[in-house]
């Protein structure tokens, strides 16, 4: 009855990022690209309802069939939130290869730059895309409430490292680790050890796997390393790290971020 009570209420007045509202005048009547989604984030429902704002929103996808949207078609098929659609476009999301320099406003990205064996070369082909003085919305999921708590936290220069030598998909460094220390019990899937073993051997086909492990101060690195300059942070349970950033068009300077104070409102504690 709870449970019951507590889904309505929600539905009347839904759980939002603190000052939520702050974000609309980066996304009103802009032209945006997501990466992955749609999210349940940013629709009406979600805590930070950008999908409302937006003039149309692109979309995408590695693959014309996913395990979380099934199949897809090409074309003006991206139905993100009643009464809007946007193009469907299908490409490695590191590789926009269908997208000219500085033509989107914005990119959108939820639960999606952990599934990357490249994350910094993502960062970088997103900033590519949108315009200066363009924005990127960045969801992340922290390691500590995840199925990924057991997993040490991925370093800046591990990412570095695979940004210059080029890493392509198809890696499988973290394999192993995943196999091991992921948490079962916090799997949404409700999948086996086997089951496990053979979706992380078949990634390159169902991009499950999380080959990096984030805490904040990591994505603020990242962000800093692929030319980004943070504008805003916020974080909401269970483990959701939000952040705003801007392509300036300049070298960024990020150093306010990269001090430890910056995460003290932080509810992670591997953030402190």
């Amino acid at each position: 009855m709870k449970k019951v009570v507590e889904a309505w209420y929600r539905k009347l007045f839904p759980k939002r990022v603190p000052k939520y509202q702050s974000y609309r005048p980066f996304f009103l009547e802009r032209r945006g690209l997501e990466i992955g989604g749609p999210s349940p984030i940013f629709q009406n429902a979600g805590f930070l309802p950008v999908y409302n704002w937006l003039h149309q929103l692109d979309n995408c996808t590695f693959s014309n069939e996913t395990v979380w949207e099934g199949r897809l078609e090409a074309g003006k098929s991206f139905h993100y939130t009643p009464g809007k659609s946007g193009y469907q476009f299908f490409s490695e999301g590191n590789n926009l290869q269908f997208a000219k320099d500085n033509s989107y406003d914005c990119v959108l990205s939820s639960h999606n730059i952990e599934h990357y064996a490249n994350p910094i070369k993502a960062l970088r082909e997103w900033k590519r895309v949108v315009k200066k003085g363009g924005i990127l919305l960045l969801v992340v999921p922290h390691k500590d409430n995840t199925f990924d708590h057991a997993r040490p936290i991925t370093t800046i220069e591990h990412l570095i490292q695979d940004a210059d030598v080029n890493m392509e998909e198809n890696d499988t460094t973290h394999f192993d680790e995943v196999i091991e220390l992921h948490d079962l019990q916090k799997d949404p899937a409700g999948i086996s050890k086997q089951e496990l073993e053979e979706r992380t051997l078949n990634n390159l086909q169902n991009r499950c796997v999380h080959h990096h492990v984030f805490n904040t101060p990591l994505v603020v690195k990242a962000l800093d390393a692929a030319g980004w300059t943070i504008r805003k942070i916020n974080w909401m349970n269970p483990y959701h790290i939000i952040v705003l950033a801007q392509n300036t068009g300049e070298q960024p300077n990020n150093a306010i971020w990269l001090l430890p104070k910056a995460f003290s409102e932080s509810p992670f504690p591997s953030d402190q």
